[in-house]
């Protein structure tokens, strides 16, 4: 299997997003003119989300800003087994 025109657009819009680029200036870049065919190209994984929470929280120390609960310590539900 080889790389694809669209591997590389992938790639570009993840660059841009991971920079720090808003996501609609990488939608004008990459040209994307709807939410849905750039969330299909963008695919946020639990790295980068996990990055997202880390840059909340550190934006939220630096500013003084709690709102009564930390991300990183708050427990998600575990998920359901299907039996």
């Amino acid at each position: 299997m080889g790389i694809i025109v669209h591997d590389f657009r992938r790639s570009a819009l993840s660059n841009l997003v991971n920079a720090g680029v808003p996501e609609q200036v990488s939608m004008m870049i990459s040209g994307h003119k709807t939410r849905a065919v750039f969330d299909r190209y963008y695919i946020a994984n639990s790295k980068r989300t996990a990055t997202a929470i880390r840059q909340l929280e550190e934006a939220r120390a630096e500013n003084g800003h709690n709102f009564g609960h930390n991300l990183l310590e708050s427990q998600v539900a575990p998920r359901r087994q299907v039996n």
